[in-house]
């Protein structure tokens, strides 16, 4: 999973979804992490191309539903954040967050929401400017 991600790595250096990211090499990885924990909990495959378009703005597709994982390094009290255009990438139907303990190797699924709710939500500043955020409690189950 590493290299794949260091794959990615090479291959997005440049491209807004990095810009915000002191780290970004490792933004990768726990998205990468994040789509495993997806993969593993539900039995979806994940889809292990690399496009150098990117995954066009969802990484897993449930019947016509296009769902797209973000993962949290924040275990306990993780947020849903999304930049307010998105990247510049299509919309999603619906976003699932995903939480990691990275050192512990593992993860779980925090919750879901529609990108409807998500685009309604107030902005917060993380650090690196604002973004559309949801909390962890606040998402379905």
């Amino acid at each position: 999973m590493k290299a794949f991600a260091q794959r990615i790595n090479e291959q997005k250096r440049g491209f807004k979804t990095t810009r915000n990211w002191t780290a970004w090499e490792k933004s990768h990885f726990y998205g990468l992490c994040g789509e495993a924990v997806l993969s593993i909990k539900t039995g979806l495959p994940m889809n292990m191309d690399l496009d150098v378009q990117g995954d066009r703005g969802y990484d897993f597709l449930i019947g016509a539903c296009k769902v797209d994982v973000k993962a949290s390094t924040y275990l306990r009290s993780p947020d849903l954040k999304v930049d307010p255009d998105n990247n510049g990438n299509p919309w999603p139907d619906v976003y699932c967050l995903v939480a990691l303990d990275v050192k512990g190797k593992r993860g779980r699924i925090v919750g879901w929401c529609t990108a409807y709710r998500l685009r309604q939500s107030a902005l917060k500043d993380y650090g690196n400017g604002p973004q559309l955020h949801i909390e962890g409690t606040e998402m379905k189950q």
